[in-house]
């Protein structure tokens, strides 16, 4: 089944189903408020003679401590971000089986991330720690089966220096839980386009992704659809009080909840086709793939989009191929595309400021106001060599305020000690540095 969707175009993920029916991604805001919670709540089950209520029980714990304050910080609950992360790795984890090593920037693509200046690095990192450390039981009825043991999600993850100057390479291995999940059958596939559609154009709302994979849970894989009760996603996902036991609306129908807006996102989107037809205590409709970009397009762009941090250039999300002309003799089969030839200046820009990170908007000023790209680079050579020697805490920022206060002839040529330890040391696999046949390339398709 995996194998026929992909020859059809998808891509898929494969995830333990537990994972997609149990209350266990939060906002972020709420994660960082503490790092356990046990959650109790009545699932309401339809059987032959009715509607029955199973009382269901969820706990984590996170012992890694961190500023709540910070995005980046790896404390606290499992949150919409974790999700994403683990959509990717499942798919990483299809093509790799249980040792997953994968490119960072192919995982940010696989989670919707086109532009991988703005993609974020740390949070990914935190959220490897969150997934290693977390622990999660789960189980059903009033008191806790003896022999219940918690589990985590992925049992080793880190992110190392990958065979190219400045690229990262993710490491991981899923849990013995992930493992006897998928082996003994418990696990449901989730068109990880669709769910990367929803991560794209509805990045902060991960409400509807939670959902969205609830109702993926429950489908009818030879119809294409989905029928669950209402009250089961309300028991699940409805906005609570801060104790955690109370609903926060009454009325789950309004228009301030989350869960209303979560669900308007899903039908805006196109990911779903509600049945108009269906009655008031359920929800009914199928899946639907029309106009969602597939992430396989997207191998044909640039990992960085090197045009967008220079200020032009087209929407990796909306770029096509040119259509041919008729008079056009059609090309030859199998015909190698023409190498593009690259700027090894700007893309040292690039691979600096993968480590400065500084926003792209400045940059796009910086050139607007006649820096050129070697100004650019002899600027940035200064900032990068103080972060690295620990004078500079917050490079991005210093490296705006800098472009700010200074003229680009100031730079016309770099600092001669500081040019010589980025060749030597700090940075020797630069692209200015390499010959043309060894500079690393910024395609993802090699």
């Amino acid at each position: 089944m995996i194998a026929r969707r992909e020859q059809q175009g998808h891509i898929p993920s494969i995830v333990p189903r537990q994972l997609l029916t149990h209350p266990i991604w939060f906002h972020p805001k709420t994660a960082s408020c503490t790092g356990t919670v046990h959650r109790t709540w009545w699932d309401p089950v339809e059987t032959a003679s009715g509607i029955m209520r199973v009382q269901r029980h969820t706990e984590q714990a996170n012992p890694l401590a961190g500023d709540p304050a910070r995005s980046c910080s790896p404390h606290g609950l499992l949150r919409f971000l974790d999700l994403d992360v683990i959509m990717a790795l499942s798919y990483a984890w299809i093509r790799q089986g249980d040792h997953i090593e994968i490119a960072q920037a192919d995982l940010l693509r696989w989670m919707g991330y086109d532009d991988l200046l703005k993609a974020p690095y740390d949070e990914l990192r935190a959220s490897l720690e969150r997934l290693t450390s977390t622990s999660i039981a789960l189980w059903d009825g009033e008191q806790r089966p003896n022999g219940t043991m918690p589990f985590r999600i992925v049992e080793y993850a880190s992110v190392e220096q990958g065979a190219h100057a400045g690229s990262r390479v993710i490491k991981a291995t899923v849990s013995r839980y992930w493992i006897e999940s998928l082996k003994s059958g418990r696990w449901q596939e989730v068109d990880l386009d669709a769910y990367a559609h929803l991560t794209r154009s509805f990045r902060r709302n991960g409400l509807a992704r939670v959902i969205y994979c609830y109702l993926t849970a429950n489908r009818d894989s030879s119809l294409d659809s989905f029928r669950v009760l209402k009250d089961a996603v309300v028991q699940r996902y409805a906005p609570r009080k801060p104790d955690g036991k109370s609903l926060r609306y009454a009325d789950h129908a309004n228009p301030n909840s989350a869960l209303v807006r979560a669900m308007q996102i899903l039908r805006e989107s196109g990911v779903i086709r509600p049945d108009p037809d269906a009655p008031d205590t359920h929800l009914v409709g199928r899946f639907s793939t029309e106009g969602i970009p597939r992430i396989a397009l997207a191998s044909f762009q640039s990992r960085i989009c090197t045009d967008d941090i220079w200020g032009g250039g087209t929407n990796p999300k909306t770029a096509e191929e040119p259509k041919q002309s008729k008079n056009e003799p059609p090309k030859a089969q199998g015909e190698p595309a023409k190498p593009v030839p690259r700027d090894p200046v700007r893309d040292s820009v690039i691979f600096l400021n993968r480590e400065i990170k500084c926003a792209k908007s400045v940059i796009k000023r910086a050139s607007e106001a006649s820096w050129s790209p070697a100004q650019l680079l002899h600027l940035m050579a200064e900032v990068f060599c103080g972060m690295e020697e620990g004078r500079i805490q917050r490079p991005g920022g210093y490296l705006a305020k800098l472009l700010q206060d200074h003229l680009p002839n100031q730079y016309d040529a770099p600092d001669p000690a500081v040019w010589e330890w980025l060749r030597t040391t700090g940075f020797p696999n630069l692209p200015i540095f390499l010959p043309a046949v060894a500079r690393p390339s910024l395609d993802p398709t090699e």
